[in-house]
């Protein structure tokens, strides 16, 4: 069977991308023509999800103050019982005991700074991509 002629037969095709959080301008005009005030309504869905995505960062952000806060306060607790109970045991006269106080003290304190000081310099900022959502399509 004989292929028929192409001669003469043109093909087009044409891709528009629009990247935004609102459709474009042409789409809006089409939208408001098949159903008025509903651009209107995507402005407002617009809104609504930038306060939530806000309050959800609002949110992740005071549980992290909550958690450092909560993690300092325990950790001073502790150093602190450890140089109440090392000087108690010297004080009474178990030296030995002490030192060991002491001495554990100090590394559970030193390993807590240098652990926090990698933490947050593996972790620079994370909260500040959450804050800024981007949209695609």
């Amino acid at each position: 069977m004989p292929f028929p002629s192409l001669a003469g037969i043109a093909v087009g095709m044409q891709t528009q991308v629009w990247n935004g959080p609102f459709p474009p301008p042409q789409a809006v005009d089409a939208y408001e023509r098949l159903l008025p005030g509903s651009f209107n309504r995507i402005l407002v869905m617009g809104e609504e999800r930038q306060k939530a995505e806000l309050a959800l960062a609002s949110k992740a952000t005071d549980a992290a103050i909550a958690d450092t806060k909560r993690a300092n306060w325990m950790g001073y607790s502790v150093n602190f019982l450890a140089l109440v109970l090392g000087g108690a045991f010297i004080f009474t006269g178990h030296t030995g005991a002490g030192v060991v106080a002491f001495v554990v003290q100090g590394i559970v304190a030193g390993t807590s700074m240098f652990l926090r000081r990698e933490t947050h310099a593996a972790s620079p900022d994370q909260g500040a991509d959450r804050a800024r959502p981007t949209s695609k399509g």
